[in-house]
């Protein structure tokens, strides 16, 4: 009986300590460390100082380490100060509320960089506008310039990824806070070059590539051309140079390809609308049509096939929309056949709302 009970109190507490201890586990198991972290380079007191709140967007590979690389490899005699506070699952609003983030705001920085949870464009209209605003009077507080990181969406979710943008776009409009686009980066990726994989075999962390351009486009808002060019040959260690050569320069050349994409600089109304809704609800069928149609060839070339189903119905339905408000024959058919093969989706992806499917079957039936 003693040894019963001392077999259950044994199993009690090891498991209450891999509880305890499973955030620190999981961030070793993904190459990062969870909380406060620092990199410090160079003479402290003349740093110029760097502040990441954060969550597992920002810990898998270790991005504050890779940026930290990034600086002694740009400007080995340069000072720098580096502090990443990153939680699993972390939301801005939770940082508030955390001791170590308190304490930290207590202290003097050049630069805070807020990044939300990648679920924030869909908690409710204002909602990202309103979670970076909240932090601002700390943000001041410790004399420091806000910038926020605009999150990515899912693999391959590329209207989500729509609304993600026009999100962040209207915040840093109206707050005036500078963002820089990585979700847009990731997409651009996803669509120009779907067999570079920016993502972890979970699709929704980033896998090595995707912190790469990550930190490739935090470090270029921060300190500029000039140092950024000396990362044109930088290949951390276990990623493929041609690969990391593409990424810089998709982050080098960002500005001229956002002036060319409207889904990657328009700026809407309403920031939780799909840029491709906008198209259609402006009469500009052929530019939605076009616009999705690259998205499905995205999809189809850069998803695996059991994650491509919901995405691609959700194109589908969309372009067929484009394609019916043309009023042809031809587009009235292939607008027909896009709508077939999205019902035919939705029926197998458990969770789909029915109204959707309805919906389809009513427009397929006055056809």
């Amino acid at each position: 009986m003693k040894i019963l009970k001392f077999l259950t109190l044994a199993v009690v507490c090891v498991v209450g300590l891999l509880i305890w201890q499973a955030p620190n586990i999981w961030s070793k198991m993904v190459g990062g460390t969870t909380g406060v972290t620092s990199h410090s380079l160079g003479k402290e007191d003349k740093a110029d100082r760097i502040l990441i709140l954060g969550n597992s967007l920002t810990f898998y590979n270790d991005a504050p380490s890779l940026l930290a690389d990034m600086l002694k490899n740009a400007d080995s005699s340069g000072s720098y100060y580096l502090t990443s506070a990153s939680w699993p699952g972390y939301t801005l609003n939770n940082h508030l509320n955390r001791k170590e983030v308190k304490e930290l705001f207590t202290e003097n920085w050049n630069t805070v960089i807020l990044q939300g949870h990648s679920g924030a464009a869909f908690e409710g209209k204002g909602y990202v506008e309103n979670s970076i605003k909240e932090l601002l009077p700390l943000v001041e507080k410790s004399h420091a310039k806000p910038i926020s990181i605009m999150t990515y969406a899912d693999k391959c979710y590329f209207n989500n990824q729509s609304v993600i943008s026009q999100s962040y776009r209207e915040a840093s409009r109206k707050l005036k806070v500078p963002t820089i686009a990585i979700g847009d980066m990731f997409f651009h990726i996803q669509e120009i070059n779907p067999e570079i994989e920016l993502y972890s075999p979970d699709s929704h962390h980033p896998g090595k590539n995707g912190t790469f351009i990550y930190c490739l486009a935090i470090f270029k808002q921060l300190f500029g051309d000039e140092k950024f060019a000396k990362l044109a040959n930088f290949t951390p260690r276990n990623l493929d140079p041609k690969i990391c050569k593409t990424l810089y320069e998709c982050v080098r050349d960002w500005d001229t390809i956002a002036q060319s994409h409207p889904e990657y600089s328009a700026q809407l109304p309403d920031a939780r609308m799909d840029i491709a809704e906008a198209l259609i609800s402006e009469n500009k069928y052929d530019e939605a049509e076009n616009l999705l149609t690259r998205r499905i060839k995205a999809i189809d070339a850069a998803s695996p096939s059991e994650l491509k189903l919901l995405p691609t119905g959700q194109t589908l339905v969309l372009l067929a929309q484009s394609q019916l408000a043309q009023d042809s024959t031809d587009k009235n058919k292939l607008a027909h056949d896009n709508l077939v093969r999205a019902e035919q989706i939705f029926l197998k992806v458990e969770g789909v709302n029915g109204d959707t499917v309805r919906r389809i079957k009513t427009v397929l039936n006055n056809q």
